[in-house]
């Protein structure tokens, strides 16, 4: 009886599997033909665990998405708590954000507060791959002017949202640091920045990871990473690798970063060369 079972359920999973595989390449990305097929499995009695670490991940590389993923099981990657490393200089508010987690824009707003309207603000996002993109969006509200945007996310369904500032902190010059390693609510960042605020974008060109990926948590603990949408100026215009104003050379040594950082007190370009 169990082998007829089982002669019976193989074509079966093996149609779900077709099905949802020809449904996301038909432009399905949102990954709702991958959950549908994962409930359909499921329900004919195919183990959770072996979905997890097959039949999904089989599916998720017939997207074309470089950045879809499963993450298992859920909650088993710990962030670091803080992000956020602030240091106070003579006119100068120079903040290294190492990563977004959903509380690094609360964070920032906490720290902010103690910014002088005369202070240069620096925003460092150097080695920064990214994180949750509402902590991204609320740090650049905080410091574009109230009512001016700064960014666009669209998404694969072509429903567009444009952000504005709100003008929470009143600053002077913004400049923002980057490198190769930036990447993806980092870039979102530097751009709104750039866009709303007028920041100075010092450093080399960014990765250029232009998109937005959502989760979807499936009953197992599972959690698919899939792109879901891309930021782009409020003029519609894509992100992309985002090159500095000026080239800088990072591997300058902590005492002449910091001497870099302080000389920029004063109205770029600055006296101070890296």
């Amino acid at each position: 009886m169990s082998r007829i079972r089982t002669l019976v359920l193989i074509p079966a999973i093996a149609a779900v599997i077709v099905t949802a595989v020809l449904l996301v390449r038909a432009g399905d990305p949102d990954l709702e033909a991958i959950i549908w097929s994962y409930r359909q499995m499921v329900r004919y009695g195919y183990s959770e665990s072996d979905l997890s670490a097959g039949a999904l991940r089989g599916m998720l590389q017939s997207i074309t998405d470089d950045y879809a993923h499963l993450e298992m099981p859920a909650g088993s990657v710990a962030l670091p708590t803080a992000m956020i490393n602030l240091k106070r200089y003579p006119g100068v508010f120079y903040v290294r954000v190492t990563g977004f987690s959903s509380k690094t824009g609360a964070e920032f707003e906490n720290v902010i507060r103690e910014l002088e309207p005369k202070d240069c603000l620096i925003i460092d996002v150097r080695g920064c791959p990214g994180g949750d993109v509402g902590s991204s969006i609320r740090i650049a509200q905080c410091i574009c002017p109230a009512g001016k945007p700064f960014i666009r996310i669209v998404t694969l369904e072509k429903e567009e949202r444009t952000y504005a500032g709100s003008g929470l902190c009143q600053v002077g010059r913004v400049y923002v640091f980057i490198d190769g390693l930036t990447a993806s609510s980092a870039e979102l960042l530097t751009a709104s920045l750039k866009y709303g605020a007028g920041a100075v974008i010092l450093g080399s060109p960014s990765f250029g990871k232009d998109s937005v990926q959502s989760k979807f948590l499936l009953p197992n603990g599972t959690i698919i990473d899939v792109t879901s949408g891309y930021f782009t100026y409020p003029d519609g215009t894509r992100v992309g690798p985002i090159k500095p104003e000026t080239q800088v050379d990072w591997t300058m040594n902590s005492d002449r970063l910091e001497d870099f950082v302080k000389a920029l007190a004063n109205p770029w370009p600055v006296s101070v060369t890296p």
